[in-house]
């Protein structure tokens, strides 16, 4: 596992390159990662990569105000989760198949970032995503692993209106759409819709996030933030932290 840090003229802060084993991991600032795997790798390699990365983020600037608010959206997903998806595979050959598991989200590195991890029931298949508020550039970012070997980067935006955060991002020649829909402070609905090059429907997948019942969940304060206490989201989640 190696680090090295070097300045390059798209990027106006230190970037920073971590590799180990088959892959790398590009960091220009607080927000933006680059994901450049040369093969796929065991979860425990990525796993011990990862934290290399966000160890190495987590002390670099993280500007205390215009980004509360956009932390406090994904504070939303902390917490313990019931999950269920509907896959629909458009082929050749056409399938269709539902899952069921559990998920966990906390929040970490000084609450910079939010870890979610998701097992199925029964255990078999596992994912590991982070998310992030870039107060930069008034976005949000998505980082996602699974056991498969499959991976993504996303980046989203928060429509208040509608309750809706959506991801747009590609991967491996296809491009997808996430939208995550909060019905409840209990309960949130979302799809993916994977497409190829010229617009045709690859995957979609329909899934639910319920929260685990009968617990509770205080979100850490963030320093500097303008609101004396954490969202009301926060506190009707699912741990108690």
């Amino acid at each position: 596992m190696g680090l090295r840090a070097s300045r390059s003229h798209r990027c106006r802060s230190v970037r920073t390159t971590v590799c180990a084993a088959d892959a790398c991991l590009s960091i220009c600032g607080p927000g933006g990662i680059d994901l450049r795997p040369k093969a796929r790798m065991p979860m425990p390699v990525l796993g011990s990569l990862l934290l290399t990365v966000f160890v190495a983020m987590s002390a670099t600037a993280w500007p205390e105000n215009g980004s509360i608010k956009g932390v406090e959206v994904l504070q939303q997903f902390l917490g313990s989760w019931e999950t269920q998806t509907k896959i629909r595979h458009e082929g050749p050959p056409r399938r269709k198949f539902r899952t069921k598991g559990r998920a966990i989200c906390r929040q970490t590195f000084h609450g910079r970032y939010f870890e979610f991890r998701t097992q199925s029931i029964p255990p078999g298949q596992a994912d590991f995503q982070l998310m992030t508020y870039d107060a930069e550039r008034d976005m949000y970012r998505q980082w996602l692993f699974d056991s498969d070997g499959y991976h993504h980067q996303a980046e989203g935006r928060w429509n208040p209106t509608r309750a809706i955060l959506r991801w747009e991002g590609t991967t491996e020649g296809t491009s997808f759409v996430i939208e995550d829909r909060w019905v409840s402070p209990a309960r949130l609905e979302w799809t993916l819709v994977r497409t190829d090059a010229h617009g045709r429907p690859l995957q979609t997948i329909e899934g639910s996030l319920s929260r685990v019942k009968g617990e509770h969940v205080e979100c850490p304060h963030t320093p500097g933030s303008e609101f004396p206490s954490p969202p009301e989201s926060c506190r009707r989640g699912s741990i108690t932290r």
